[in-house]
């Protein structure tokens, strides 16, 4: 066999192995980057298509009910940052990791939500805390909706320029005709100011 048939046979091999995740991996995942602002409904959309691209089985409204009360809980102890109970105290100038107590939000999270399996709730909490207190995520998705009034007052601001800075009767003498601008251009015809 061919140096490429193997690397062919390696790359197959490779595609056909798929990640195993539990559902309640995937639901996590969608939920995680739920906000309060944004529409539940489109968040229910995506885990249904998720479940099914997995093969996970049905779709179960009280299960999802119950992670993205998990969730919200975790979101807003994390949210609170340094008045959070599992604040450690900062380890350096910037946000850390090691700035949350793992193990105990393991432990109280385990026991406030038993029917979440504490593997999914283990796998969870670096990336909650990843989300919303390192990179805070929040305030990045709420930006443009802060500013939204800019995009509606940009285009028509925007608009006037150009309507004056195209000085309609200065320009109208390059224009052949009212037509377009692409005016031929030589040692002859060069536009005289």
């Amino acid at each position: 066999m061919t140096t490429d048939g193997r690397h062919d046979a390696v790359h197959r091999m490779a595609a056909k192995k798929r990640i195993t995740k539990s559902a309640d991996a995937v639901i996590l995942d969608v939920l995680g980057y739920e906000f309060p602002f944004h529409d539940r409904t489109e968040a229910e959309r995506k885990v249904k298509r998720r479940l099914r691209y997995h093969g996970l089985g049905p779709y179960r409204q009280e299960r999802v009910d119950l992670l993205r009360r998990f969730k919200d809980a975790v979101q807003s102890e994390i949210h609170r940052g340094a008045r959070s109970r599992y604040f450690a105290g900062r380890h350096g100038r910037y946000a850390a990791m090691e700035d949350f107590d793992f193990e105990r939000m393991i432990e109280d999270f385990s026991l406030s939500y038993p029917d979440v399996p504490h593997e999914e709730i283990k796998r969870f909490l670096p990336c909650a805390v990843d989300l919303y207190y390192l990179r805070d995520l929040r305030l990045a998705l709420q930006w443009p909706r802060l500013f939204r009034f800019l995009e509606t007052r940009e285009p028509l601001a925007r608009q006037r320029q150009q309507c004056r800075a195209f000085g309609f009767f200065k320009d109208l003498g390059h224009l052949p005709l009212g037509g377009a601008m692409n005016a031929p251009v030589g040692d002859i015809l060069l536009p005289v100011e």
